[in-house]
């Protein structure tokens, strides 16, 4: 994810924002989602919340048995289409709105690691 998080910050730097991602306080294990799934679905998650001097931040945590990843930003962000969450979601990672950002849920795989958070 850090490649995604340097280049949506390099895009908001530009426009006087920027972008940070807290590493996790914990070893997470890795999604269940492809790591394709999961860049696309970060991917999303930035493009929802970047724009005009938005400071956007980030974190991975763990609840119960999931791996959610909380994006946030000093703007509400943009809609996400049914169309991409439900592809986003047949891949297995679930888009949510929370109240300041964008929540993704991804079911944990079998590996350990935080080799794609």
């Amino acid at each position: 994810m850090q490649p995604l998080v340097r280049l949506y910050g390099a895009i908001a730097a530009a426009d006087g924002g920027a972008v940070t991602f807290e590493p996790p306080a914990e070893v997470l294990p890795l999604p269940a989602a492809s790591a394709e799934v999961a860049r696309a679905a970060m991917a999303i998650a930035l493009e929802a919340l970047v724009h005009d001097r938005a400071r956007v931040e980030g974190t991975a945590t763990r609840r119960g048995e999931e791996i959610v990843v909380s994006v946030h930003g000093t703007e509400p962000p943009a809609p996400v289409d049914d169309g991409t969450r439900a592809a986003l979601a047949a891949g297995g990672a679930e888009l949510r709105r929370g109240e300041e950002g964008i929540l993704i849920f991804f079911a944990p795989g079998t590996g350990g690691g935080t080799g794609v958070m």
